[in-house]
């Protein structure tokens, strides 16, 4: 899990609105082996369907997030808003 420091809505050139999370998280083992210290930040585009999942108030909380893989590729499928 993440903990959610922001969000960003927009809409793109095209027309399509996106929704992105800003979370903070542990770095994982093979970034800490690399020498890496303190937290990760990441960006992540929400899926579509969630657009107007986060609000103001989950600001601090934690992001659950599921994946699916196809192709041998992981794709962000829905996110939970923890506590």
């Amino acid at each position: 899990m993440a903990k959610l420091v922001g969000y960003a809505r927009f809409t793109s050139k095209k027309g399509d609105d996106y929704c992105v999370a800003r979370v903070v998280k542990d770095f994982n083992k093979r970034a800490l082996e690399s020498g890496a210290v303190g937290q990760d930040v990441e960006s992540i585009f929400m899926p579509r369907e969630q657009y107007n999942l986060l609000k103001p108030a989950d600001i601090g909380k934690e992001l659950k997030f599921e994946y699916e893989l196809s192709g041998g590729r992981a794709y962000l499928v829905h996110v939970s808003v923890v506590g």
